[in-house]
């Protein structure tokens, strides 16, 4: 979805003489941080900085065929915190969203075993004879404590078992790398943090030792199930539209938003940041004020801008996620809202089913499968071979009549968690926040928050505790 933007009506008054607000980055993380502001602040000026046409990042969606598609499984859920849902999902009951607690999620594991009841990878399947021993090296674990990799995490926390015959080819699948290689807690990203080792009473019987409870999960995700809500459009439009209804509550009379915009310079003198400045699609440049830099984006092309002397000392390794976007005539076989794929066997990662999600009546049943591989993969596989995967992992029927299919990519792919990442990453935030004082690093931008949830309370507790 693009957010239509009126930019004759957004530009900087410079006779203002207070500086403004700058955000660079309108992901889920620049969206909130310009509606928290504007909630603190309400007579500051705000500025927000977004490369794309238009903000969200990917809880953005796309119109192909006269339908929407979301770019993978993204459900806003809410956090807890009651200044922060107020003003991320307040109005959502009244624009046409639907409200649901089960996230009524499945996943197929080793041997295409497809289980529904969980997202939580199921792997109390016939050809897994090591359960037993797998039960007693979780139960003999150190859950605790510093680990050099991921490997070294996943054995002393699951044991070898589960980590050489689980762990090992899911993430290769996911990452293109060796346990060895990856931060420790990388699993966690993919929902790899918390396994199903037997039936429902067995994982209800194990979670009430504490030996258990942290890596073991409940056989129905409707127990233990979290007393918060989660939202999604019911007419057929995409989970953009989340981000449409809080862009137009942004008060116009102090955000302006500039998209399809680049950043060409951070002016700082004396660790103070004073200007940035920007060209928008047009070729207009601008050089604006700035109080106080809000930056959402990856660090180190920040510190080019800045022309900070620092020069990194380890190269991140890119992954590419592709997007299969289907349609067809009739519904899925299974009700779940999205699959996880745990199968090393397909190239699908994930699975969205958007008819299930929406829960409304429709001609066109709308699929997405997400495959994520290295960007120099000559060998991507084409939509035939995906649409035959979901046959195969009885997602839909073979005569089931398709109305079209599309492939997508996602411009901007992601970097590979491995320890030398990390590790780069974190000495980029603490240099760039020693050489400019007035920065605050938001989202994937201070190393620490992955998991949207973990972007907001973050962003919440920085700007909080700078402008209260």
């Amino acid at each position: 979805m693009n957010q239509s933007i009126d930019l004759s009506k957004l530009m900087v008054n410079v006779s203002d003489t207070r500086k403004p607000f700058v955000i660079v980055g309108g992901g889920i993380a620049g969206v909130y941080a310009a509606l928290l502001l504007q909630d603190l602040c309400p007579h500051q000026k705000i500025i927000i900085i977004e490369q794309s046409a238009s903000l969200g990042g990917l809880l953005g969606s796309r119109q192909f065929h006269g339908h929407w598609f979301d770019y993978g499984t993204h459900v806003p859920r809410e956090t807890g915190l009651a200044h922060i849902d107020e003003l991320l999902f307040s109005y959502m009951q009244e624009k046409g969203f639907s409200s649901f607690r089960n996230s009524n999620a499945a996943n197929i594991s080793k041997d295409n075993c497809l289980y529904t009841r969980s997202p939580n990878p199921f792997l109390a399947t016939p050809s897994n004879t090591s359960i037993s021993l797998q039960l007693d090296e979780i139960k003999k674990s150190n859950q605790h404590g510093e680990f050099e990799n991921l490997d070294a995490q996943l054995r002393q926390v699951y044991g070898d078992s589960l980590t050489e015959d689980f762990f090992a080819p899911c993430m290769k699948k996911r990452f293109g790398a060796r346990l060895n290689e990856l931060a420790p807690n990388s699993h966690q990203l993919v929902g790899l943090s918390r396994l199903i080792l037997g039936n429902a009473d067995l994982m209800e019987t194990l979670k009430k030792q504490p030996s258990y409870d942290k890596v073991l999960a409940f056989a129905d995700q409707t127990m233990g199930m979290s007393k918060l809500n989660h939202y999604y459009p019911l007419d057929g439009d995409g989970v953009g539209k989340w981000i449409d209804g809080l862009v137009d509550s942004l008060d116009e009379t102090n955000v302006s938003i500039f998209c399809q915009a680049n950043v060409t310079g951070v002016s700082v003198e004396n660790e103070q940041i004073e200007s940035i400045s920007f060209v928008d699609h047009t070729g207009y440049k601008q050089t604006i004020d700035c109080e106080q830099l809000f930056w959402c984006g990856p660090v180190f092309p920040l510190l080019k801008l800045s022309k900070s002397s620092y020069k990194p000392s380890y190269r991140p390794t890119i992954r590419q996620t592709y997007l299969y976007h289907f349609a067809f005539e009739q519904p899925p076989i299974i009700e779940s809202n999205y699959v996880n794929v745990n199968d090393p066997k397909f190239s699908s990662f994930r699975i969205t089913l958007y008819s299930n999600l929406c829960n409304t009546p429709t001609d066109t049943h709308r699929i997405t499968v997400e495959v994520i591989a290295d960007k120099s993969v000559d060998s991507i596989p084409d939509c035939e071979s995906i649409y035959q995967e979901l046959i195969q992992m009885r997602i839909i029927e073979q005569d089931n009549p398709l109305k079209f299919a599309v492939n997508d990519t996602v411009t901007a792919g992601f970097p590979v968690l491995t320890v030398g990442f990390m590790q780069e990453t974190k000495k980029q935030s603490s240099v760039a926040l020693a050489h400019m004082t007035n920065l605050s690093l938001l989202g994937k931008a201070n190393g620490k928050s992955f998991f949207m949830h973990d972007v907001l309370v973050n962003a919440h507790d920085q700007i909080c505790a700078l402008v209260e």
